[in-house]
This record gives structure tokens, sequence and C-alpha cells, in this order.
């Protein structure tokens, strides 16, 4: 529950309370030895570092998330969806390119696993579009 707290306090804009989540979530996860739960408290960090204008930061939690899953469920369309919020992130950066190619990885694999109409998926074209018309 902590983790969607700290997910919908991003998305309505309050990322300073979503950071405050974030402790409690990594306890959880190192009192249980619940690994499988660490990438999506990563992505959290990743975006709430995009926010701060920390895209190194940002990057390296969702490179780490990225690696836990490959480990543990390679291609993935939660891979997917992780790979797609490190091309929201390197398109913040204004690494257009990269974020281009991450987005197509990400695309690729959440199709794949959830089918087209996904609305993961369909957010993660939205990002390319938005790309593509040069917003960021």
């Amino acid at each position: 529950m902590r983790r969607s707290l700290a997910r919908t306090l991003i998305d309505i804009g309050n990322p300073a309370d979503a950071e405050k989540e974030i402790p409690a979530l990594m306890t959880t996860i190192a009192t249980t030895a619940d690994i499988g739960s660490l990438p999506p408290v990563l992505a959290i960090l990743g975006t709430l570092g995009a926010w701060e204008h920390r895209f190194d930061d940002a990057e390296a939690a969702y490179r780490k998330a990225i690696n836990i899953l490959e480990e543990e469920q390679a291609g993935s369309p939660s891979t997917g969806l992780t790979i797609a919020g490190l091309a929201r992130v390197q398109a913040a950066a204004g690494r257009i390119d990269e974020a281009r190619l991450s987005f197509g990885e990400g695309i690729a694999l959440m199709e794949a696993g959830w089918g087209p109409k996904d609305p993961d998926l369909l957010r993660a074209m939205n990002g390319v579009e938005a790309l593509q018309a040069g917003i960021r």
C-alpha cells in the first residue's frame, strides 16, 4: 500500500510526500528479504530523482531495477515498463536518442506481454509521440 501511495503522490504532483514513504518501503523489503518488491521502489526513486533534476541518480535507480528484473524475469512486460520509465528520465535529461531507443525496447516488451491496449503501453507510446513533437 505504501508503494501505491508513493506512486499516487508522484502522479498528483507531490513528490516530497512520496519521498517520505521510501524509508518505510526499504525497511519492509530489507526485513522480509523480498527482493522482488525492490524494482518498483527503485522506479519510484528514479521518478523522484527526475523530478528533482538528479538525472544521474534517477538513471542509476532505474538501471538497478532493470538489472534485478532481468535476472528474475528476463523479457517481461514489467521490465518493459521499467525501461519506459528510464526512457522518460533520458528524455527529461535531454538525451532524446537514448530515450527513443529505450521507449522502443520497453514498448516491445509491454506489447508482447500485455497486448496493444494496455494503459502503461499506451502511456509509453504517448511518450514517443511527445518526443517526436519535441516535448520532453
